[in-house]
Parts: structure tokens; C-alpha cells; sequence
């Protein structure tokens, strides 16, 4: 019998990587099989997203769940910062400069996210923040209105809420730019920055503030030339480019998360839509990079989004786009992989700090583990009871 193991790859991730598989043969049946494997990804990244804005997140939890994810060989964690409901980062800009006090109580303070990404770049996984604009700013638009009415009355886009940020006013956009500079120089050599852009609901504004989707556009692409200046790629989601009529495109710097075909909402189970977005061909014929955020497979939110593992394991893959509804036949299919960077489960935190963090894990946990298998092996030969009979039986080793 070989008494030796040996591990070769072109990258210490692949090193790592390896030595994953490694562990999962050794807690399961105690040996290691005799032969060679051949263990590669299908996509660059197999990603998480978790949403600290509307829930705080101790940072002793966020490193167990850094362990879970490097252990399932996923590679990338992005944090969404800041929402309606909450901003989650120690700033100092909003106080200095703005007079109030943009934070929720319990955030991550800026040792916090270094503690975060150092945990994280150890067991070769990277970091991105998220801020997100120029939609889901009631938080910060409320605070500075309730503070100064009369100054702040031109930030806000909104009709009947305060989510939307007016990105025709100088003055908002100078208070994102100066949020962002101070995140990027938080988050100094993580590679990417996402910048949002979704759910801003552009097509119920033009006639009122004048606001086009290529103006969103425009918008995006300003902080997308900003956070490359800070050498951070920019991301954002898919929502508000190519729509009818646009004639501005995208930082072909960036990187396109893909998480919506349709703007929506639900009536007694009927959904409603109110338009639809571009199909994920229109940003891969043109040559961006796109990243799989399928609303309909990868998604978790407790009582709107309920997570999927079986659908995931037996329907999706990577090519495997968010269509107009449920169900596989009405996804976008793709015929290829290469501009398609990775997937990402995206994990939000609607109901707030009711939710609790443990609840959470066991929501999602053979979710991410069926999106996680999907993401790395072309041909998944276990049937799904298989699948959750090991994956039941089995707890990462926290090392």
C-alpha cells in the first residue's frame, strides 16, 4: 500500500484546495483512497454574499462561517454593508463632514474587517465590500434630511420613499464618493469593490425627475472609474444596463453580477411585473465578464426566499442564468463558461436582527453546499439522497 500523499498544483489556492478534499476523505471514512485525483473548478470564484447591513454579524461568527466556506472550497465572501435598513462600517466621514451619524448600532469596526480579511486571505479566500447605490439609501437619505431639511431636500429621488438617491445632485453623489473613498481605503488590497445599482426602479422616474437609465448608468460608471483609481475592480448588478433605448454602456473594467431577468412583486402568490431587464447575452456578446447570482436558485432571504438545495443540485449549473420566473424551463441557459467569472449564494438578512445567526446556517447550509458541489464538478454522479446522506453526516473541522 503507497504510504505517501502527494499534493501538486500551479497555486497555493489549488495547494489548499486540495488539502480540503483531503480532509473531507479523512473525517468521513478515517482513510484515503489509493489512486489520483484530477480536482479543478468549473468557475474562477464560488462565492457567498452575506447581508451584514440589515443583521450584525459578530466577527467570531463570520470567521466560523469563513471556515465553513473554505472548507466547501468556496473562494470569494462579499459583505453588503449598507441598506435601507442599516449601515454596518465604522465611518468617520458622515460625523466630520455631514454632521450625523450615518452607522447602526453594533458595526464592524475597521480593526473588525481587518481581523475579517486577514481570517479570510488565510484560507485563500477574498474579500469584497458592497455599498450600495444609487437604490437602498433611505437609511442615509432619511439622517441627513431629518438633519437638515432645507440643505437636503435635492437628495432624494423618491416619490413615496427615501430609497432612491436624486444622481442628478452634486451633493449626493460628493456624499457616495466620499463613503467609497473611505471603504476602499478599509478594504486597501482586496481586488474588487461593488458598487450596486440594482432595485433603483429608474422606470418609474424619468417623467417626474427626468432620471434615465443611462443617467444610472453614468452614475455607476463614475464610482466604477473611482474605485479603479483605489486599484479595486468594480462590480455591480445587472439592473439598470442595456434596458430599452440605452445608449451608455458599462466600465468594461467591471464585472456584472447577474441576479435578476424582471422587476417584480408579488400579489397572493401572482406575480406582478413591471419590466424586464436584459437577458445575460446582451453583457456577454459584448465581452463582460458576468457573475451567476440566479434569483431563483441562489438566493436566500427567511421568509421571501426559502433556499433550494435539491433544485440546485439536480437543475442548476453555472450556465444556469436567473429567467423571468420559477422553474428550469424558464431560466436563461448559456452554451459557455468563459466569460462567466463564478457564482454567488447571496444571503439576506430581511427580517433584521430577529433572525438568529446560527438559524441562518442551518437554512443555508446544504444550499450552499449543493451550489458549492455544482460550481466545481462538471458531472455531479451522485444522486441528490447520496448527496445530503454525506453532507448530513458532515461538519467542517475548524482549524
Amino acid at each position: 500500500m503507497p504510504d505517501e500523499l502527494r499534493i501538486a498544483s500551479p497555486t497555493v489556492s489549488g495547494i489548499f484546495f486540495a488539502t480540503r478534499t483531503v480532509l473531507q476523505f479523512a473525517q468521513r471514512t478515517g482513510t484515503i483512497p489509493v489512486g489520483n485525483i484530477h480536482d479543478y473548478s468549473l468557475v474562477k470564484e464560488r462565492g457567498l454574499l452575506l447581508d451584514v447591513a440589515r443583521k450584525y454579524f459578530p466577527v467570531a461568527w463570520v470567521k466560523k462561517l469563513i471556515e465553513h466556506m473554505a472548507a466547501l472550497k468556496l473562494n470569494v465572501l462579499q459583505l453588503h454593508l449598507s441598506d435601507n435598513e442599516g449601515f454596518r462600517l465604522e465611518t468617520s466621514v458622515d460625523k466630520d463632514k455631514y454632521g450625523v451619524d450615518f452607522e447602526t448600532p453594533s458595526v464592524l469596526t475597521k480593526n473588525d474587517i481587518l481581523e475579517i480579511i486577514q481570517y479570510a486571505k488565510e484560507r485563500c479566500i477574498s474579500v469584497i465590500p458592497e455599498f450600495d447605490s444609487p437604490g437602498h439609501m433611505a437609511n442615509i437619505i432619511g439622517k441627513l434630511q431629518e438633519h437638515d431639511a432645507d440643505k437636503y431636500n435635492d437628495i432624494s429621488s423618491g416619490v413615496l420613499t427615501k430609497n432612491n438617491l436624486n444622481i442628478k445632485s452634486a451633493l449626493a453623489k460628493q456624499i457616495v464618493s466620499d463613503i467609497i473613498n473611505e471603504w476602499a481605503d478599509a478594504f486597501e488590497g482586496c481586488p474588487d469593490f461593488h458598487l450596486g445599482g440594482d432595485e433603483f426602479y429608474v422606470s418609474l422616474l424619468p417623467l417626474i425627475f427626468g432620471i434615465t437609465h443611462d443617467d444610472a448608468v453614468t452614475y455607476l460608471n463614475e464610482l466604477s472609474d473611482q474605485v479603479i483609481r483605489k486599484g479595486m475592480k468594480p462590480r455591480v448588478w445587472n439592473d439598470e444596463i442595456f434596458r430599452d433605448g440605452w445608449s451608455v454602456e458599462p466600465n468594461k473594467n467591471g464585472v456584472i453580477c447577474y441576479w435578476s431577468a424582471t422587476i417584480g412583486f408579488a400579489i397572493n402568490g401572482q406575480v406582478i411585473h413591471l419590466d424586464h431587464y436584459a437577458p445575460v447575452m446582451d453583457f456577454i456578446s459584448r465581452g463582460y465578464q458576468v457573475v451567476n447570482a440566479n434569483q431563483n436558485y441562489l438566493y436566500y432571504s427567511h421568509g421571501n426566499y426559502q433556499p433550494k438545495p435539491q433544485e440546485i443540485y439536480t437543475e442548476w449549473t453555472p450556465l444556469v442564468f436567473a429567467g423571468k420566473n420559477e422553474g428550469i424551463d424558464a431560466q436563461q441557459v448559456i452554451d459557455d463558461l468563459s466569460q462567466v467569472v463564478g457564482a454567488l449564494y447571496c444571503v439576506w438578512c430581511d427580517g433584521g436582527d430577529s433572525l438568529e445567526e446560527d438559524i441562518i446556517y442551518q437554512d443555508i447550509k446544504l444550499a450552499i453546499r449543493s451550489m458549492s458541489e455544482k460550481s466545481w464538478a462538471s458531472d455531479t454522479a451522485n444522486d441528490y439522497s447520496l448527496f445530503t446522506a454525506l453532507s448530513d453526516d458532515w461538519e467542517p473541522i475548524h482549524l
